[in-house]
């Protein structure tokens, strides 16, 4: 549930709604979603290389 809504946030952002009063935490709720998906990426690299080297052995 926490996920959807910090999207929900960033959508606000984008259309310009609810900005002016907010900026500097829409911002701020910008940059911690950029920093969870890179992390999200990164899982996923370490996983797939995982996987190939249990298919070799």
């Amino acid at each position: 549930m926490g996920k959807i809504i910090e999207e929900k946030g960033g959508k606000w952002g984008k259309s310009g709604k609810k900005v002016g009063k907010k900026k500097k935490n829409i911002k701020n709720v910008e940059i911690k979603r950029k920093k969870k998906k890179k992390c999200k990426l990164e899982k996923k690299k370490i996983g797939k290389k995982e996987k190939k080297k249990d298919e070799k052995n």
